[in-house]
């Protein structure tokens, strides 16, 4: 009996360890989107959706004048990749190193984009015109000359707006991620919260604890982390759900997971543009910046589902 049981246990072992391994080879690699280092993606939102093809508004961050700062992403049947470099405009000052991206819930086309030092900017994308326009330049509170930050997301819940952004830390010093209620009219940040983060994973040293972050409809905060060293790598990434808000008493409650959910691990490129689409799917989006080797994006991975682990 108990050898029959042996027998039996390793028969499971071996057909849980086979179908892993087709899981892993069946997924989706990295897709080149562009060479060079001033097309990495530091941010990516989801813009609009046609008859056959999806397409993504992404931030650069570059600081040159000569230099993009936003793109546009078409990915036709979730296939073929097409880039569209979106103007800037000249009545506009040039913003430096834009590091996160997100949809204003509701809205036709508008977005927040953060720069690394807090301002942010409030911009309309026309795709008709393919050209950008500036609604509001303004910075987040509490920024100090150390502050470093890489995400930032907007949300609603029971009807409230409020926006979550964070600094990325780096080896011993954690990222902080801030939260707070919204006032999208008047600009205005109120009962302000935040709690510092450390990755688990990439290892120290060059490890980024925050490279960007999204909420989803049902307050899921996904944070990713990368490790960075140097314009020519080696990188690895991370995607987490660290826990989720909820709303209680007119405010904004942030529930930690305990051990925090690890939903993605890639190899070989520095993730910093993370994006959950839920337009008749739940997908979650993640894009790169891997300084002179470019851009690549993994798309159509249901973060409900698996452990993605991308070689």
């Amino acid at each position: 009996m108990k050898q029959n049981f042996k027998k039996l246990t390793i028969v499971f072992i071996v057909i849980f360890i086979i179908l892993i391994c087709a899981w892993v080879v069946s997924i989706k690699q990295a897709q080149f989107i562009k060479r060079g280092k001033q097309f990495g993606i530091s941010g990516i939102a989801f813009l609009e959706k046609n008859s056959t093809s999806f397409s993504f508004l992404v931030v650069h961050d570059n600081k040159k004048e000569n230099e993009g700062r936003l793109g546009i992403l078409s990915i036709d049947n979730w296939n073929e990749i097409k880039y569209f470099l979106l103007k800037w405009p000249e009545y506009n000052d040039l913003p430096a190193d834009l590091e996160a991206l997100t949809a204003v819930p509701g809205s036709n086309k508008s977005f927040f984009a953060l720069a690394s030092g807090g301002k942010v900017y409030h911009i309309k994308v026309d795709t008709f015109n393919m050209n950008i326009s500036v609604i509001n330049v303004f910075t987040l509170p509490n920024v100090s000359t150390k502050d470093n930050f890489e995400g930032i997301a907007l949300q609603k819940i029971d009807g409230g707006l409020f926006v979550v952004w964070a600094s990325r830390g780096e080896d011993n010093e954690p990222g902080v991620i801030s939260w707070s209620l919204f006032d999208l009219k008047n600009y205005r940040f109120t009962d302000i919260k935040s709690f510092n983060f450390k990755s688990p994973w990439p290892l120290q040293p060059h490890v980024r604890h925050i490279s960007d972050l999204k909420v989803d409809e049902r307050g899921n905060l996904f944070v990713s982390s990368a490790s960075d060293f140097g314009d020519d790598g080696p990188f690895q990434s991370a995607v987490y759900i660290i826990g989720s808000f909820n709303k209680y008493g007119g405010k904004i409650n942030f529930q930690k997971n305990l051990p925090i959910k690890k939903i993605l691990r890639i190899y070989k490129h520095k993730i910093e543009g993370l994006e959950i689409v839920e337009d008749g799917k739940y997908d979650m989006v993640s894009a790169s910046d891997d300084e002179n080797m470019g851009s690549y994006i993994l798309y159509g991975l249901n973060p409900q589902k698996f452990i993605f682990v991308i070689e």
